[in-house]
């Protein structure tokens, strides 16, 4: 089934399949961002809603997830070892274009100086 959420195709596409699970730095780091990027986590949410429709699972709540008050939880572990390699992927993208955005602010703040 073909998702229609070109994030996640891209990252999908992208991503390369080995044998090999993400560490669990790798895993940290996807939690950090997380915790620290409030947009993150609803991308993150609608990455894993895509995988979920992409792999036919009809659960609500996959994998082990959780609803609450201010969004979903999940345990990292219990996703399958392919969303967490996308997830990983979209998370150093991610990383990679707030610290040019923090870097173009740092340089419009120095040159109004």
């Amino acid at each position: 089934m073909s998702v229609t959420f070109p994030l996640y195709n891209i990252l999908k596409d992208s991503v390369q399949i080995n044998s090999q699970d993400l560490t669990n730095i790798q895993k940290e780091s996807i939690i950090y961002l997380i915790e620290k990027d409030g947009n993150c986590h609803e991308i993150i949410a609608a990455l894993i809603r895509s995988y979920q429709i992409d792999d036919e699972n009809k659960e609500y709540l996959p994998y082990e997830c959780k609803k609450q008050k201010n969004g979903y939880k999940f345990n990292i572990n219990k996703l399958p070892s392919k969303l967490q390699k996308i997830l990983y992927e979209f998370t150093k993208k991610h990383q990679d274009e707030l610290d040019r955005e923090s870097n173009i602010k740092r340089f419009d703040q120095n040159s109004e100086n």
